[in-house]
C-alpha cells in the first residue's frame, strides 16, 4: 500500500480514498498523536501537494523572507564548512576546545553518525584486504556483497591513500549499480532525477535527492534521544548567529525550546492530545526578563531513525505524517498565521513542513466542511553531514528569523542596556 505522503495529493484523491476507507471525525476513534495513523489524516482531510514530489530546499511560506547574509557570521561559516576529518574519532571535550561553540554540534553529529562508522569498520577492513589481493576472481565476488552503506561511506573512514585506491577498484565493480555510487567527498549522487533545479536567476532552488540504504540505516538505530539532541544543536548554533540574530542583545530573539510542549483540544465528542519534542519559541525581554511569547514558531519531531522507504528512498510513514499532523492542528489556535512549522529529524536526516490550517479549518474542526482541507508543504530530505544540507536548512531558519522580525515590526531593536 503507498504511503498516504505519496498517495493523497489532491481534493480528489483524498474525496476517492475517502469513500473508500474512510470514516468522520465524530465516528473515529482519535488517541493521542503518537497513535494516529492512515484512517486519522483522511478523517481530517490532509491532502500533500504533488509539488511535494520534488526536492525542494524551502518551504513556500518562508521564501519571500529568504534574505542574502553578506557579512555572515564567523561561526556560522565555520558550521557551513562542515566537521573536521578528524572529528569522529574525538572527546567531546577535544572538539570544543579546538573549534569552540560549533564543536558542541560536531560532537553532537558524531554521536549519530559513530554506528555508522561502526557498522562499516568491518567492511573496509575487508575492502582493503580485497583490494591488495592478487586474484580478481576474489575480488569480483567479494565486492558484489558490500553493501550501499560501504560503497557511500567507505571514503571516510579509510587511510587517506588506501581511500584513493580502494575507491579506483571499488567503482570497477560496482558502475553497473547506480545506487552504490559515490564521489571522493562521500556527497550522494544524482539518480534518474535531477538532483539541482535552478530558478531564472540561477540560484538553485532544489535539495540533491538524499540517498540512504533502508537496511544500514535501520539495523542498530541510536536512540531517538541523540537525534533530538543533535538538532537542538545545530538549530541553537543557526539562530545564535544566523541572520539579523547575530547582533548581541536584542529586545525579541528566536530561542530553541528545550522542553517538549503538552498540547490538548477538548470538542463535544472527541479528546485530542499531543506532545511535541521542543521547538523553536520567541522570547521578549520585559523589565530586564526574557520571556515566552510564543512557544511554537516551528516544532520539532524526531524519530530514531527514518519511518518510511519508497523504492529505496526515504519517505515518511503514515503514523509519522498523523503526528506531525495532530501537532499541527492542535498548535494552530495558539497563533494568528495559518502555518504551522514542524521540523522533521531523522538521525542526520532533516524535513521541514509547513501544514496549512486556514481560519476556517481552525473555526470548524473537527466538524469540516466540504470544501475544507489541511494542505501540508515540504522540503525534501537535508543531510547534515553535507555542505548542501547544512545550507539549506540555515537558508530555511534565517528566513524564519526574518518573517518574525517582519510580523512583528518595530518591535525587535536592538537593546542598548539590559538595565
Amino acid at each position: 500500500m503507498p504511503h498516504y505522503i505519496e498517495e493523497v495529493c489532491s481534493v480528489r484523491q483524498h474525496k476517492a480514498l475517502f469513500r473508500k476507507e474512510g470514516v468522520s471525525i465524530n465516528n473515529l476513534k482519535l488517541p493521542a498523536a503518537s497513535s494516529w495513523s492512515r484512517l486519522q489524516l483522511l478523517a481530517c482531510k490532509v491532502i500533500v501537494p504533488t509539488d511535494n514530489k520534488g526536492h525542494r530546499k524551502m518551504l513556500p511560506c518562508l521564501k519571500k523572507y529568504k534574505i542574502k547574509d553578506e557579512n555572515m557570521h564567523e561561526e556560522l561559516h565555520r558550521f557551513l564548512d562542515g566537521p573536521p576529518v578528524e572529528s569522529s574519532g574525538l572527546s567531546d571535550h577535544s572538539l570544543i576546545r579546538s573549534h569552540g561553540l560549533v564543536g558542541l554540534v560536531w560532537a553532537a553529529l558524531a554521536d549519530v553518525t559513530a554506528r555508522e562508522r561502526t557498522l562499516c569498520s568491518a567492511e573496509t577492513k575487508e575492502l582493503e584486504r580485497i583490494v591488495e589481493s592478487k586474484s580478481p576472481e576474489a575480488r569480483t565476488t567479494k565486492v558484489a556483497s558490500l553493501g550501499k552503506t560501504l560503497a557511500r561511506s567507505f571514503t571516510m573512514t579509510l587511510r587517506p591513500r588506501r581511500a584513493q585506491a580502494a575507491q579506483i577498484e571499488a567503482e570497477c565493480f560496482l558502475e553497473d549499480d547506480q545506487d552504490l555510487g559515490c564521489d571522493s567527498d562521500s556527497e550522494p549522487e544524482p539518480d534518474s532525477e535531477p538532483a539541482y533545479e535552478s530558478s531564472s536567476s540561477g540560484e538553485v532552488s532544489l535539495a540533491p535527492s538524499v540517498q540512504i540504504s533502508e537496511r544500514s540505516h535501520t539495523r542498530d538505530s541510536p536512540l531517538e534521544t541523540l537525534t533530538v539532541d543533535l538538532l537542538r544543536s545545530v538549530l541553537r548554533h543557526i539562530l545564535l548567529f544566523g541572520g539579523r540574530q547575530k547582533t548581541p542583545v536584542l529586545a525579541k530573539v528566536l530561542e530553541v525550546r528545550l522542553q517538549g510542549a503538552k498540547l490538548s483540544y477538548e470538542s463535544r465528542t472527541q479528546d485530542f492530545s499531543a506532545t511535541d519534542d521542543g521547538g523553536i519559541c520567541l522570547r521578549a525581554l520585559e523589565k530586564g526578563v526574557y520571556h515566552v511569547r510564543d512557544a511554537s514558531v516551528a516544532i520539532f519531531e524526531c524519530k530514531r531513525q527514518v519511518t518510511a522507504f519508497t523504492d529505496g528512498r526515504p519517505s515518511i510513514s503514515d503514523a509519522c505524517l498523523g503526528q506531525m499532523a495532530c501537532e499541527a492542528i492542535l498548535a494552530r489556535p495558539r497563533q494568528k498565521k495559518d502555518s504551522v512549522i514542524i521540523i522533521h529529524a531523522a538521525q542526520q536526516y532533516v524535513r521541514l513542513f509547513e501544514f496549512v490550517v486556514s481560519a476556517s479549518y481552525r473555526d470548524e474542526f473537527p466538524n469540516l466542511g466540504n470544501s475544507t482541507f489541511l494542505q501540508v508543504h515540504c522540503t525534501g530530505w537535508l543531510d547534515l553531514t553535507t555542505r548542501v544540507g547544512r545550507e539549506a536548512l540555515t537558508a530555511n531558519i534565517c528566513a524564519l528569523i526574518e518573517s518574525v522580525r517582519q510580523e512583528r515590526a518595530g518591535s525587535d531593536e536592538t537593546v542598548k542596556s539590559l538595565g
